[in-house]
């Protein structure tokens, strides 16, 4: 789901041509970003943070700053903390200062649970019947912690919201845009159509991209 949602958050900043509606749609998905870190729902703040700057080129990041400064200072901030500086420190010490319910960004603890696997024998070297406690006892701690997360939403009502199916298959069911798409458009020259002569029509648009504002233009 994290990994939809990113492509989705790249796919709805990427299908404006102009450099200023793209900066107005990073300003909303700022907007939600604000919300999910104050949640502590660090897993959907992780995909927002990663789909806003694969999207974005540094013209549209610097006319971003200019237009909201202090957006731009929090993105900046969130950016530090999921950074995977010193093994993702910044994000560990969040998350275990983090109160009431929270999600975690599994996608660390996944590669935690990876690493200590494959870099760990199940068996003592010197001891070929003896159990690598050690290995497994790493792992059930890193299972443990994100056990306790999910507890820590159980026992808050921070996440009781109805149930809206539809939502969730905007970002499953309905199709981004393509990895091969998104690449083109954040390499190609953004139009901008009003600088354009009236006798002159604008660019075509490709239908995909078309569609898919009409459903998510905000």
């Amino acid at each position: 789901m994290s990994n939809h949602l990113a492509d989705w958050v790249v796919s709805l900043i990427l299908c404006h041509e102009r450099p200023r509606h793209r900066v107005r749609q990073i300003e909303k998905f700022v907007d939600i970003a604000q919300k999910l870190r104050l949640m502590n729902n660090y897993s959907a703040l992780r995909a927002f943070v990663a789909g806003i700057n694969n999207a974005t080129d540094d013209p549209t990041m610097e006319e971003f700053k200019a237009r909201s400064p202090d957006q731009a200072k929090n993105l900046r901030s969130w950016d530090v903390l999921l950074q995977q500086i010193r093994s993702h420190r910044a994000y560990r010490l969040a998350l275990r200062n983090s109160k009431g319910a929270c999600i975690p960004a599994l996608e660390v603890h996944m590669s935690d649970l990876i690493r200590a696997h494959e870099g760990n024998g199940d068996s003592n070297d010197a001891y070929p019947s003896k159990i690598h406690w050690a290995k497994f006892n790493m792992m059930g701690r890193f299972i443990a912690s994100t056990l306790q997360c999910q507890a820590q939403c159980r026992n808050s009502n921070d996440y009781d919201f109805p149930n809206r199916e539809a939502i969730a298959e905007l970002f499953i069911k309905i199709p981004v845009m393509s990895t091969e798409m998104q690449k083109s458009r954040l390499m190609s020259e953004d139009f901008d159509f009003d600088d354009v002569h009236p006798s002159v029509p604008p660019p075509s648009r490709p239908k995909d991209i078309a569609g898919l504002r009409k459903p998510f233009f905000w």
